[in-house]
């Protein structure tokens, strides 16, 4: 998993907002959003679901939240 992708996915599940997470990312909105379909392109998947009220993972999309905290948490300790 690169970088870019773990922090994408931390500040996802942080904000539950394209919009926010892209700020926090220093990001365009529409540059996060074609990263996002992208990653789910990969994964064969929607890894989240587009609500009135912002953003919720999938099951597969939890999966992944949990994987990109715990590399983050590795890289912390290195």
């Amino acid at each position: 998993m690169q970088v870019d992708v773990i922090e994408i996915f931390l500040a996802l599940e942080k904000t539950h907002s394209i919009s926010r997470a892209a700020d926090e990312l220093y990001m365009s909105r529409t540059g996060l959003s074609q990263k996002l379909a992208s990653i789910e392109a990969s994964y064969g998947r929607p890894l989240y679901m587009r609500t009135s009220t912002g953003l919720v993972p999938t099951k597969a999309g939890q999966i992944v939240t949990r994987y990109a905290k715990q590399v983050s948490q590795l890289e912390a300790s290195l």
